[in-house]
């Protein structure tokens, strides 16, 4: 008996989405997601790994090859793995609306796509085979183009894919013009695996190909992305800092609860790193300033940043940092793990975005945790009083460092605003505003638009 079957056409009718390949990216997240798979048929797992190598100059057009050391595939299952609507995942579509998805494939159909846009060979050998098989793939109906050959390999399974969009002359000389990018999105999604799966070593390496041959000639440039690290860690060693740096961050793992369309609670849990962004914390490298790295997975899923989910929360991080009178945070990692019955991950092709039961008061939830937890790590408190309501507004009130907006100004440009208590506390003002010459000023200073107060003094702020 197989374990990769043919979906019910009346269930592959539900869960089928139209090409998700549209470039390498695609290719290797598809055959990164079979090997995780694949690891989950393994009693003992230890040592787990994942090489990926790609051409550097097509970024992955000619030549990529996706390997894992896992199960491997049986030989009754090999000629049936690359069929159209064929997996071993789910036996029908009741499996993803009643109990919920637990493997990252599970439409059957990506190496379908990619054996049609591509030629695919693959090599594979379980624990019970005394040696593997090789054998390529028919780019019209996805089954083997001959009898598969014997070779000595180890266990797990190689997919090696040449010619991508070969026939697809427009979207190959489309792609090959942005093969730097392409090369930075993947191992930027690399990295986000590496941060969903601690317990994989993933290997990448770019490579170099004979321009006649089509064969390997030399490793331009391999990324080692260590196990079994915490995410500070890993973040660091993937920016290429030192360990020092590790005051810049914060790690909070914590458990929330949210509620569903019939107003049943469930818990759901997030493991995240953010920066600190306080004054004293502004004296960063070029790094932390320039890059722009933000790493969501939900159930180790990683999302894209593309779509809407992620959006909707890194709009949320923004708006948290903002009230809290900090600049908003270009790097970030958050972990989410919730009940898979409360998610619907049939979306969208590539399915890099999701959709959550009671979407809005999960993001409602989860605000009101990030908002604590970033106020306590920059040590924010609720230790400053505004003068008088009337003369300015504050935003913030409870545990957050004040916003002051002028609301009621003495005349048309003079506002004032009075500290009540001589507690050192970050002020950040309107952008639209600039402190005046003061003799009471000596105690203030300037950093960007914050303005630290050290004193009980007066503040007179000039509308600009």
């Amino acid at each position: 008996m197989t374990s990769i079957k043919r979906i019910p056409q009346s269930s592959s009718n539900s869960i089928t989405s139209s090409s998700s390949i549209f470039s390498s990216v695609s290719v290797i997240k598809e055959l990164v997601d079979n090997s995780i798979d694949a690891f989950q048929n393994l009693k003992v797992k230890k040592n787990l790994q994942i090489d990926i190598e790609l051409d550097q100059v097509s970024a992955g057009l000619k030549y990529i090859s996706v390997k894992d050391n896992g199960s491997g595939v049986t030989k009754l299952d090999r000629p049936l793995m690359c069929c159209n609507c064929t997996t071993s995942k789910i036996d029908s579509f009741k499996d993803i609306s009643d109990t919920g998805v637990k493997t990252l494939g599970f439409r059957g159909e990506a190496l379908f796509f990619i054996s049609q846009l591509s030629e695919v060979t693959i090599i594979s050998k379980t624990k019970d085979d005394k040696l593997g098989e090789i054998w390529s793939i028919n780019s019209k109906n996805g089954l083997p183009n001959s009898i598969a050959k014997q070779i000595n390999t180890n266990i797990g399974t190689t997919v090696l894919v040449r010619k991508l969009f070969d026939d697809f002359p427009v979207r190959k000389k489309m792609l090959k013009k942005e093969s730097k990018k392409t090369i930075d999105n993947l191992i930027d999604l690399i990295f986000n695996y590496s941060i969903s799966y601690p317990n994989i070593r993933f290997n990448l390496k770019l490579i170099s190909i004979h321009p006649t041959s089509d064969q390997k000639t030399t490793t331009i440039q391999l990324i080692n992305f260590q196990p079994n690290l915490n995410i500070i860690k890993s973040l660091l060693n993937f920016l290429n800092l030192k360990s020092t740096f590790s005051s810049k961050f914060f790690n909070e793992d914590f458990k929330f609860e949210s509620t569903d369309n019939n107003g049943l609670e469930y818990n759901c849990s997030i493991d995240l790193v953010l920066p600190k962004l306080r004054a004293q914390d502004m004296n960063l490298p070029s790094v932390l300033k320039n890059k722009n790295l933000k790493i969501l997975s939900v159930n180790n899923r990683p999302l894209s940043n593309k779509l809407q989910l992620f959006k909707n929360i890194n709009k949320i991080v923004n708006q948290v940092y903002s009230d809290s009178g900090l600049l908003n945070p270009s790097i970030w990692v958050i972990k989410l793990k919730l009940p898979i019955t409360k998610l619907d991950v049939n979306i969208e092709p590539e399915k890099s975005d999701i959709l959550i039961n009671n979407l809005d008061q999960f993001l409602i939830s989860l605000k009101d945790e990030l908002k604590l937890k970033v106020l306590k790590n920059h040590d924010i408190h609720d230790d400053l009083e505004a003068g008088n309501e009337s003369d300015f507004h504050q935003t913030q009130k409870n545990n957050e460092s004040l916003f002051v907006e002028p609301v009621s100004p003495q005349s048309d440009t003079d506002y004032i605003a009075t500290v009540d208590k001589p507690q050192e506390r970050d002020y950040v003002v309107d952008s639209d505003t600039i402190i005046s010459d003061n003799e009471n000023l000596d105690d203030v200073a300037l950093i960007g638009k914050s303005v630290h107060v050290a004193s009980n003094i007066e503040l007179s702020l000039i509308h600009i």
